[in-house]
């Protein structure tokens, strides 16, 4: 039965006759509030902003099993490395004043970049999926600049979490309460007993500084439904080409599912996991 509603599904999308909204790699952000922070040209950031958890859930990020997210990345380990006591927390909700918090944040030292946190660099998994993609295609111009601008190596890595140190030290006086406490989720982690450390967890979506010179920018939804598209062309296209073989079910020749079961992003229904559910089959 799920072979020939795929068969039925492909020839569908081939046709023109099936208007696909969703793809496998494209999911929504955890239900939590984050931080929106554009890069500039130059491959620094240039903006930070809190978003509330109602708006950050609706981004968008790639994805493949919930590895190499972009650009939605979640921060495993604080930014900064400190030799801040393990009940830091307590001391930190117990102060009420903002200028206080601000005032904890700043005595940091935000030329010691913790090497452990190493989550805001691009995976050459995503470098495959999206370049070929966005190449000569303005719809994804904003998406293409954002990928050229992201950290590809260690050293780059480390020259762009030194720049964002930098710009939020900067930046911090101007915060706002909820913002600062995200901040603070990033520069300085929270203490997590059974990891024996200060880890984050804290999601930053990125985006391009420059939107004015883009038909779209990254967090624009029209910009997320044209990538869909062209993903789903593109598996059209690559099915077009697989290997046949005989399926055991049907007993016909065709593309053949021989990867884990499929994950789809269904409508209304959201993350969907098929899998046999035939007691009779060990």
């Amino acid at each position: 039965m799920i072979n020939e509603l795929y068969m039925m599904t492909q020839v569908l999308k081939e046709k023109n006759l099936l208007k696909v909204t969703t793809h496998g790699d494209i999911d929504k952000s955890a239900q939590k509030a984050g931080i929106y922070v554009e890069i500039a040209r130059d491959g620094k950031p240039k903006n930070i902003e809190y978003v509330p958890k109602e708006k950050f859930e609706k981004f968008w990020k790639h994805s493949k099993g919930g590895h190499n997210s972009f650009p939605v990345i979640r921060i495993q380990n604080a930014m900064i490395k400190h030799d801040l006591p393990k009940n830091f927390d307590n001391t930190w909700n117990k102060i009420k004043r903002k200028s206080e918090k601000i005032e904890i944040l700043l005595q940091l030292n935000y030329d010691s970049y913790n090497p452990k946190s190493n989550d805001i660099i691009i995976s050459q998994w995503t470098l495959g999926q999206l370049l070929p993609i966005c190449k000569d295609n303005p719809p994804l111009e904003a998406l293409n600049a954002l990928i050229n601008r992201f950290p590809r190596n260690r050293e780059e890595q480390e020259d762009f979490y030194l720049a964002f140190l930098s710009f939020a030290k900067n930046q911090l006086v101007s915060f706002e309460d909820p913002l600062i406490e995200l901040m603070k989720g990033i520069l300085i982690g929270r203490w997590d007993k059974g990891k024996d450390r200060f880890i984050s967890g804290i999601q930053i979506f990125f985006d391009v500084y420059d939107g004015y010179a883009f038909q779209y920018k990254v967090m624009d939804l029209k910009l997320k439904n044209v990538l869909i598209k062209e993903l789903n062309k593109r598996d059209i296209s690559e099915n077009k080409t697989l290997k046949v073989d005989n399926c055991q079910l049907t007993g016909s020749l065709q593309v053949l599912e021989k990867d884990k079961y499929p994950s789809p992003n269904l409508p209304n229904l959201g993350k969907s996991y098929l899998y046999s559910n035939n007691r009779d089959i060990p």
